[in-house]
């Protein structure tokens, strides 16, 4: 995980990419101290991510991803999304 991160950094870092360290999520089932946090030290700084509860569901790029194997999540989205189509019609 460090290596992938230090290549992204450095990516970002040549192309002049401004990341929003506080928007960054961490999605993982691995086991986390109490407090959830990851902490990395990057070429030119110190991130610390907090990892997001196993429960829940983040969206990403419009795709939302959850670890848990439940489509109950998927299908109350379906739901939701469908009747604010009907709704708007």
């Amino acid at each position: 995980m460090k290596s992938i991160l230090s290549i992204a950094d450095s990516f970002f870092t040549l192309n002049d990419i401004l990341i929003n360290d506080n928007k960054v999520i961490l999605l993982t089932n691995d086991q986390l101290p109490k407090s959830r946090e990851a902490q990395f030290n990057l070429s030119n700084r110190h991130l610390t991510i907090k990892a997001c509860p196993v429960q829940v569901a983040e969206r990403v790029l419009g795709i939302w991803i959850t670890l848990q194997r439940s489509d109950k999540f998927i299908i109350q989205q379906i739901k939701q999304e469908i009747s604010q189509v009907c709704d708007s019609l």
